[in-house]
């Protein structure tokens, strides 16, 4: 007994709170593909599916202390069931987030979303937040945002504005060009530091640092396929051209960003089969 009260009531009560906080969790992930757009839905599949993976995992161990709950109390012995349970399910979530990493960039929402997002809300005076945003945080220079701050909430203005610096760097000064290209030196070419521009990255990208640079190479490399020189190079030059630094590393991430291989494709280029991609190189898959 649990003192004065019966046993095992506290179980009961936390498998109760507990399913309380469950089933908010899957109201909030249908909420949000109710309202996502389409292309942003698409790029949040997996994390989506990660998410209700996770929630149903919570509730067999929830199921499992319920019934051992009842089964102790009917039969008056002890049940290590939802312990073991809890061991596997532990185990299981461990192994997946080890296996996709990414999971743990958390939901992919690109600064055009959160600005969208923003202008359903107002506060008081109804002045839609995008422009509160905008009068609260002027525009600001590259050198300005030495001293930003670091923290992994990166507000719409900030958004908008790391990633018309970041894109417009990679553009003109195509940095990804150099083999030993690092984050420690784009944090020295943009001035934002580094917890925040990795942060941006992995927010609005949905992707690491390593793969939004060998995205631009390989992006690169679609761009050029038609370049005369480039007619009489091997697949090692091409790459080494683009800022990789071995075939090997380029062949495997050009057909992990491009779906198919690196051969197949200039072939199928010289060929005329090939049109300039649909999808941005830049928008993961």
């Amino acid at each position: 007994n649990e003192g004065i009260l019966p046993p095992y009531l506290f179980i009961f009560l936390r498998v109760g709170w507990s399913s309380v906080f469950i089933m908010l969790n899957f109201q909030l992930i249908r909420r949000f593909k109710k309202n996502t757009l389409g292309k942003t839905l698409v790029q949040n599949r997996e994390m989506l599916n990660w998410l209700s993976t996770f929630n149903w995992l919570n509730t067999i161990i929830l199921l499992s202390s319920l019934a051992g709950a009842f089964l102790a109390t009917t039969y008056k012995v002890n049940l290590y069931a939802p312990d073991v349970v809890l061991g596997i399910v532990v185990t299981v979530m461990c192994f997946k987030l080890f296996l996709m990493p990414k999971l743990l960039y958390g939901i992919y929402l690109p600064s055009e979303v959160v600005i969208h997002i923003a202008d359903q809300l107002s506060d008081h005076t109804g002045e839609p937040v995008s422009r509160i945003v905008e009068r609260e945080y002027p525009e600001t220079s590259a050198a300005d945002l030495k001293d930003s701050q670091g923290g992994l909430a990166i507000s719409p203005a900030n958004s908008i504005r790391y990633k018309t610096i970041l894109e417009t760097f990679f553009q003109q000064q195509k940095p990804f060009l150099d083999v030993d290209y690092s984050l420690e030196k784009l944090v020295s070419d943009v001035n934002i530091n580094r917890h925040t521009l990795s942060s941006f990255i992995n927010k609005e990208y949905g992707i690491g640092f390593r793969e939004y640079l060998n995205r631009y190479r390989v992006k690169f490399i679609v761009e050029n396929r038609f370049n005369p020189e480039w007619q009489l190079l091997t697949l090692e030059a091409i790459g080494a051209q683009a800022g990789f630094k071995n075939r090997t590393t380029f062949m495997r991430q050009f057909k992990s960003i491009m779906g198919v291989t690196a051969s197949a494709y200039f072939k199928n280029t010289k060929e005329g089969q090939h049109d300039t991609p649909e999808h941005s190189l830049l928008d993961p898959e």
